[in-house]
């Protein structure tokens, strides 16, 4: 019986044990899984919001640098500062500037450049790392080695000690590592570290291949306020520490000036990912890191265990940036744009558990990546496992000598202990969940300060909404909870829009765009929009979180812009769109169409049915162009055609002829008024010239009465060009060596004989010393886009001459001056000296003043406001509107001389002209007669009553000396 009861006890002992061994080893297990899960999902969470907060980063820094771009500080900078460079002279008289130089360089930069740097340039000369030109090397010198501190100081000098201090100002407070000022040419005409990429050309000096040289190249291709960005490469000029750029074009009045670049600081993007140093309170404990793998799968932040690594390069330079190399699978699943979760090897060949994501910086493809140690995980729960299976053994040595009777106790009381000690890891577990999930909602907290957030389950319905969201669409909360995202939707929205939207999500992809939303009020909003599927552990679909930014203001002034290179009346893309469009043309094709005698229906009809005119010829170029053709309108009654790329040129011919078939047999209504229209066209390709040669062959066409001309098939229109070209090279050279002279011409007062002014004129010298008229050269130099540097030539000179003189002066304007900002500011400068402005007359021709009423009207206006007075030139051979006349209001009428010299042998003629002076003295006009060549010409304007003579006989034009 003893022996029975031993081996029943022995048994159930033995069977007791082994079920306890079973429920600890099952028990571990699950929570291995369930830690499995917990972390995954942390590690989730904290790469959404490094995302989140890297992607506000790169915001914040794109409006800093758009800030900048636009401000005045920096295009009056790029604009003064580029032609000071240029003007540079080695004003010290350094004999051995290079020597100097090249000491400098090898005592403060190439004994401490580190070239064994995986992708560094490779090593040169010292000669070879200097500027190329010599204004750069003289800046270097000034600025460099003596630091500013010259004595005789240039223009460059004075102007770079103005705005250096903005600029270092604008450097410190947003951290920049460098700021960069860089002309249309590629030189660097200013930088607020001076490195020694400054004074340096980066088209053709010693880093054209590098970062900086890129992100500014790339810069001269792209539109106003677009961003450019080179990624974490070795740049020399910093010692081939790795570094990235970000660059702007600056334009003024749609020029291009230059660019605005900065060099990216690391610190920014490493405090974010080390969560500012307090990785091990945000989740990543001992071991986890963050960081950004770019797509040569180096590293573009530092890496948390920088220290540990064995890497020469990465402890001499103490950086992973640009040096590490990780090709872990995450990363290459990651740069094929996946996102998920799972274990593997990392780049110090640890096994962790990683969460990553495909991600964009600055616009390159990158793998975001939030890992930590498997090991760190697990050693806590296989220290517990271990206590337990200690426990276990020392329980079954006590067992063996306690009778059968606390058998049934030994064997719950171990159980529950178990039971307990997990309870307690498990809620250790969740008070760790609580502080994660506490860091998260400051994310969060710092999210919904910077953003407008929402929440949306995946049908749609709100879930969330934060405080900008409710003040920007004017709900309130209660009314957005639950509601569909559709609440705010516009229905003016196109649906392939959120078609492409929701295709995008529910693949799991991130998606990001510009959507213009509605308020409860009806008004229109525009939003950055960031939508991103957050999955489950399993992968699934659970919800979508949407982060926007208001974007309304910026779209708005897109928008201006937009109508800037809109025809106000056709809609059609106007002459500026047509210019940008035209210089990106590699093969430009073109036609121009002229309606023939348009200026006709305008007087007939009048100018509301000559606009109709023109919106309904508008629609119809529209209407019947082929896909890959844009019609533009110039000006008045001139409509450009405009063939994309490689487009062929008999398939183009053969449109442009099948508009003006067309056009033969239509007929246009208007207003009960039934119009017939043609159009006279001419053709040019192949050239950079090409909208030139189109409106040379649409006036040899008209010359010709022929409808249709194509330039490359007429040889007379080749001729005719090489003589233009010829042309703009005399002009071109002539303002390069002053050789635009001002002429001046006397007006004589009828009753005093008096010289009361003077017509200030234009001459050409040519090489050989002739004098050249405008008539020969003026419309080439307009068509050359050289025009405004003459008008502002002679205007300059006009002022300076006078300006010691006490009798008026006239300046000709034509409609380009009026229309030109720059011409216009010029002027506005000039008249602020009050006693020479009210001795200023413009002259404006007739017939442009007719073809742009309002902008002529309002720049008389103003110009009458500052003191000066305004003629019409050459009346009586134009358009003669009196009622056009009376509006203007000019202080003087000029007639034609046309009419002048034939007014004592031609009895129309002469009671023409008594006609206008009669009308003009009932407006209380002066008027002046010009070509009076001859004494019979004189009396007969005596008779007349013309206030004023000008001509041979009264004097010839004469240089101003």
């Amino acid at each position: 019986m003893y022996m029975k009861i031993k081996i029943w006890v022995l048994t159930a002992i033995f069977v007791f044990f082994a079920f306890v061994g079973s429920g600890i080893y099952t028990l571990s297990n699950y929570k291995k899984e369930l830690l499995l899960n917990t972390r995954f999902e942390q590690l989730i969470s904290l790469r959404e919001a490094l995302g989140m907060h890297i992607n506000t980063y790169q915001k914040q820094t794109k409006n800093i640098l758009r800030s900048i771009s636009l401000s005045s500080n920096t295009s009056t900078a790029l604009k003064q500062l580029s032609p000071a460079f240029q003007a540079l002279q080695d004003i010290e008289n350094i004999q051995n500037l290079d020597t100097v130089l090249t000491d400098e360089y090898q005592e403060r930069y190439l004994n401490n450049l580190h070239r064994n740097i995986p992708n560094a340039a490779p090593g040169k000369h010292t000669q070879a790392y200097l500027p190329t030109q010599k204004q750069g090397k003289i800046a270097q010198y000034n600025q460099i080695i003596k630091q500013g501190l010259i004595i005789n100081k240039q223009s460059y000098d004075i102007l770079h000690d103005q705005f250096h201090p903005h600029f270092k100002q604008i450097q410190k407070i947003h951290d920049f590592y460098d700021l960069f000022l860089i002309d249309p040419q590629g030189n660097i005409i200013y930088s607020v570290e001076k490195e020694f990429d400054y004074g340096t050309n980066l088209l053709t000096g010693p880093y054209k291949k590098s970062g900086l040289a890129e992100v500014f190249r790339k810069s001269t291709q792209t539109k106003k306020n677009e961003l450019s960005f080179a990624t974490f490469l070795p740049y020399e000029p910093s010692l081939n520490i790795p570094a990235a750029f970000l660059a702007m074009p600056i334009y003024i009045d749609k020029q291009y000036y230059g660019s605005i670049a900065i060099q990216l600081p690391i610190e920014p993007i490493n405090q974010i990912m080390t969560f500012h140093g307090k990785a091990n309170q945000s989740g990543l404990g001992e071991s986890g890191e963050a960081y950004i793998i770019g797509n040569d799968f180096t590293m573009r932040n530092d890496s948390r265990f920088l220290n540990d690594i064995n890497h020469p390069l990465v402890q001499k330079l103490q950086t992973t940036i640009g040096i590490q190399h990780v090709k872990t699978p995450g990363v290459i699943a990651g740069l094929k744009g996946e996102k998920n979760q799972q274990i593997f090897l990392d780049y110090r060949g640890i096994s962790v558990l990683s969460a990553y994501t495909s991600y964009q910086l600055f616009g390159e493809p990158s793998v975001l990546l939030v890992e930590i140690d498997k090991q760190e995980v697990f050693n806590y729960i296989d220290a517990v496992v271990n206590r337990m299976i200690l426990a276990m053994i020392i329980v079954m040595l006590i067992l063996s000598s306690i009778v059968l009777f606390f058998f049934k106790n030994l064997i719950i009381y171990p159980l529950n202990k178990l039971n307990d000690t997990l309870k307690t890891e498990v809620n250790e577990q969740k008070k760790q969940v609580v502080i994660n999930s506490s860091l998260l909602n400051e994310y969060k907290k710092a999210v919904d300060m910077s953003a407008i957030v929402s929440k949306a389950d995946i049908k749609g319905n709100i879930t969330y909404v934060n405080e900008a969201f409710c003040n920007i669409s004017g709900y309130s909360r209660k009314e957005l909870i639950g509601s569909n995202h559709r609440i705010i939707n516009n229905p003016k929205v196109p649906k392939t829009l959120f078609k492409d939207l929701w295709q995008t999500i529910s693949a799991k992809k991130t998606w990001k765009g510009i959507i213009c939303n509605k308020r409860k009020d009806g008004t229109e909003y525009y939003v950055s929009s960031t939508i991103v599927p957050i999955l489950s552990v399993n992968g699934d679909l659970k919800e979508y979180i949407s982060i926007r930014t208001d974007v309304t203001e910026i779209f708005n002034q897109q928008q201006q812009i937009m109508m800037h290179t809109t025809d106000s009346l056709t809609k059609l893309p106007n002459r500026q769109k047509f210019i940008e469009l035209l210089s990106q043309s590699k093969t430009p094709l073109l036609a121009i169409f002229n309606i023939d005698r348009f200026s006709e229906i305008n007087d007939y009809y009048g100018y509301a049915i000559g606009d109709e005119v023109i919106i309904s010829f508008a629609t119809m170029l529209s209407e019947h162009v082929n896909e890959g053709i844009t019609v533009f309108r110039l000006s008045g009654d001139e409509f450009v055609l405009l063939a994309k790329d490689n487009f062929p040129e008999n398939k183009f011919a053969a449109q442009c002829k099948k508009i003006l078939s067309l056009l033969d047999k239509k007929i246009f209504t208007v207003n009960d008024n039934e119009l017939t229209v043609s159009a006279t066209v001419g053709v040019a390709s192949e050239s950079r010239n090409a909208y030139i040669n189109a409106g040379m062959a649409l006036r040899v066409a008209k010359e010709s009465h022929q409808q249709f001309l194509f330039y490359n098939s007429h040889v007379d229109l080749q001729k005719r060009n090489e003589e233009n070209l010829r042309w703009t090279k005399k002009i071109k050279q002539a303002i390069a060596n002053d050789k635009i002279t001002l002429f001046i011409q006397p007006i004589v007062d009828r009753c005093t004989k008096k010289i009361d002014k003077y017509e200030c004129l234009m001459r050409l010298i040519d090489e050989d010393g002739s004098e050249i008229s405008p008539f020969f050269f003026l419309d080439i130099a307009k068509n050359a886009r050289l025009y405004s540097q003459l008008s502002e030539i002679i205007i300059n000179k006009s002022f300076d001459y006078f300006s010691n003189r006490t009798e008026s002066f006239s300046i000709n304007l034509t409609i380009e001056d009026i229309l030109n900002k720059d011409t216009t500011k010029l002027l506005k400068q000039k008249l602020s000296n009050e006693s020479i402005a009210k001795r200023v007359i413009f002259e404006i021709v007739e017939s442009e003043g007719i073809e742009n009423y309002t902008d002529v009207s309002d720049f008389i206006r103003e110009m009458k406001y500052l003191g000066c007075a305004i003629a019409i030139d050459d009346f009586g051979t134009g358009y003669s509107n009196f009622e056009y006349l009376m509006k203007l209001d000019p202080n003087f009428i000029k007639i034609d001389g046309s009419m002048i010299k034939n007014i004592a042998h031609d009895e129309t003629v002469f009671r023409v002209t008594t006609l206008i002076h009669e009308f003009s003295q009932s407006i209380g006009t002066k008027t002046i007669a010009e070509f009076v060549s001859d004494k019979v010409i004189a009396e007969k304007v005596k008779e007349i009553g013309i206030d004023y003579m000008q001509g041979y006989l009264l004097g010839k034009p004469e240089k101003a000396i």
